[in-house]
């Protein structure tokens, strides 16, 4: 179980990564979807992190707010 769970826009990847560093060298831990697991369905996977996360972190960009993904997580975390 993470700390804090990313959500996020692929397309912002590069910046998330870099809040994600941030995070866990003030200690956090941190999970956003590069770490799932091959051969596991993704969805599956984000939903019972994002369930067993301690909070959760939408990166709200320009390009979050068009996913629909980013949309449900933020739904699901409100």
């Amino acid at each position: 179980m993470a700390d804090i769970f990313l959500s996020y826009s692929s397309a912002d990847k590069s910046n998330v990564k870099v809040i994600a560093d941030l995070l866990e060298s003030k200690g956090w831990t941190t999970w956003w979807d590069r770490q799932i697991p091959i051969g596991q369905h993704f969805d599956t996977v984000i939903e019972k992190e994002l369930h067993n996360s301690g909070c959760i972190v939408v990166i709200w960009t320009g390009k979050s707010v068009a996913s629909e993904w980013v949309k449900n997580e933020a739904a699901e975390a409100a």
